[in-house]
């Protein structure tokens, strides 16, 4: 009732994240790993198992799409961007232009039906796929830019980093750091386990991985800073020796991304902290030496997978594509009598439909309106107010500009949708409890002559139609009146 596809495309993922390197670079255990992974591949029965999953949703999402509004009416997106409780306020300013919408129909519908040829294209530069990757990353931006869907889209935009090629991310690698960074050097006390692997974590997670990490006993001018200053020794990328705090300050402060960790830092020595905690930390270091010989340890950041895991693996990528398949309603039908099958796969996360706006986007779209009648209601001819959003409203039938701020969010609505469509008769029961519940939240607020002594169930259902006409508004009155006395 209340999950959308970014909460199953999300366990997916990190269940095949568990047989990948992916600690192999910035992380802890790739501080620690003497050799450096970056640029390098990896091929595995999980590497198979990832990129086919991240394909899935686009493939099988296309051939799910069987209603005609994709293909040949190509009004789709007009039908989605008319779910009020789903649009935003540039979703509502696209729908006014019908030509775009239907190119931007066939685009979706179509990149989503290529996208496993465009991104095993045989293009040796790999231009294709990035390409590829571009153009679902602004479709799916697109989404979130139009449509409020919940987190889908960002679960689905980091999926596909799976595909971008090892050459594009050491380009980021040079760009991100400049040359002048690459010559600082770093020196320690030899003696001190604690401090190298301090210097390692620091230089993966701030610095480029060639900077220089070296004892500072191996250089005779160092060598003497460090006994005399009792400090570890930065040579900075001008050429200055940065020490104690400054030198912490100063190192984490060269990673663009994370350079607010350098300025948290600059400001904890600002104010006097920042040496007085080295210090502390120095003193220390035998106990914090033991301390990280057993949790800092090197470990191996490319799993080695056994042939019953290999089978295993092998075994489940086998199952999702015939689960994909058999959602797609044909013939192949493997798990359809398997109901212990079913219902072990079903707890486990491996079942999964990408049914985004499949056969075709929903038509019906609505939200309730509670009007609550007082002492200052609608009895003694005052206007009423709708009680359903969390601050009250006055009371309207007409969709407001902004539909999506009625709920609290895309699961609430969710959830109250589907509870009208789908409960039959439950659906009073349910919706009075819930108009009794918010009565009796805003009766707390109120003094005496304020409070409400009952409320009226009204659900509006708008009805779009396909063929690029206006939508049919409902107003749907449920005969139920609720009083607080129950």
């Amino acid at each position: 009732m209340i999950l959308q596809g970014g909460d199953v495309l999300l366990p997916l993922l990190l269940f095949w994240m568990m047989f990948l390197p992916v600690g192999a670079v910035s992380s802890i255990d790739a501080a620690l790993d003497p050799i450096d992974r970056r640029g390098q591949s990896h091929l595995s029965i999980a590497t198979i198992g990832l990129l086919l999953q991240v394909l899935y949703v686009y493939i099988f999402g296309a051939l799910l799409k069987t209603g005609t509004t994709w293909v040949p009416d190509g009004s789709a997106i007009y039908v989605a961007l008319h779910i009020d409780s789903f649009v935003t306020p540039m979703g509502i300013l696209l729908r006014e232009h019908l030509v775009p919408m239907q190119l931007l129909t066939f685009f979706v519908y179509y990149l989503e039906l290529l996208t496993p040829i465009l991104l095993f294209f045989p293009d040796k530069r790999q231009f294709i796929r990035m390409m590829t990757v571009g153009m679902l990353w602004m479709l799916l931006l697109g989404f979130r830019i139009f449509l409020h869907i919940g987190h889908f889209w960002l679960a689905s935009l980091t999926s596909l980093c799976a595909y971008i090629p090892a050459r594009v991310w050491l380009w980021i690698g040079g760009w991100y750091f400049s040359d002048a960074q690459r010559g600082i050097r770093i020196y320690y006390d030899r003696d001190c386990g604690f401090c190298l692997k301090t210097a390692l974590i620091l230089r993966e997670f701030f610095l480029p991985r060639n900077v220089s990490i070296a004892p500072a006993q191996d250089d005779a001018v160092i060598g003497e800073v460090l006994e005399r200053e009792v400090s570890w020794v930065v040579i900075d990328a001008n050429g200055g020796q940065r020490l104690r705090w400054d030198a912490v300050a100063y190192v984490t402060s060269q990673s663009r991304v994370l350079k607010p960790f350098g300025w948290l830092a600059r400001l904890y020595g600002l104010i006097g902290l920042g040496d007085p905690t080295y210090k502390l930390i120095g003193d220390n270091r035998k106990g914090f030496g033991t301390l990280t010989s057993h949790a800092l340890t090197q470990t191996q950041t490319i799993p080695q997978l056994s042939k019953p895991a290999q089978i295993g693996l092998g075994a489940i990528i086998l199952f999702c594509f015939l689960w994909n398949v058999q959602g797609l309603g044909g013939t192949v039908q493997p798990f359809k009598e398997l109901t212990q099958v079913n219902s072990v796969t079903q707890k486990s996360g491996f079942t999964q439909c990408w049914m985004m706006f499949a056969p075709s986007p929903p038509t019906l779209d609505g939200y309730p309106v509670f009007e609550a009648i007082g002492k200052k209601g609608r009895d003694q001819n005052k206007v009423g107010e709708d009680i359903f959003p969390y601050s009250p409203r006055p009371l309207s039938f007409e969709t407001p500009d902004d539909a999506v701020g009625l709920f609290d969010s895309t699961r609430k609505r969710a959830f109250l949708l589907k509870s009208w469509i789908m409960g039959g008769d439950d659906r009073i029961m349910f919706f009075s409890r819930l108009a009794l519940h918010r009565c009796a939240e805003v009766n707390m607020d109120r003094d005496y002559e304020g409070k409400i002594t009952s409320v009226k169930i009204h659900f509006v259902q708008n009805q779009t139609k396909s063929n690029f006409q206006e939508n049919i508004r409902v107003h749907t009155v449920v005969e139920v009146i609720c009083t607080p006395e129950g």
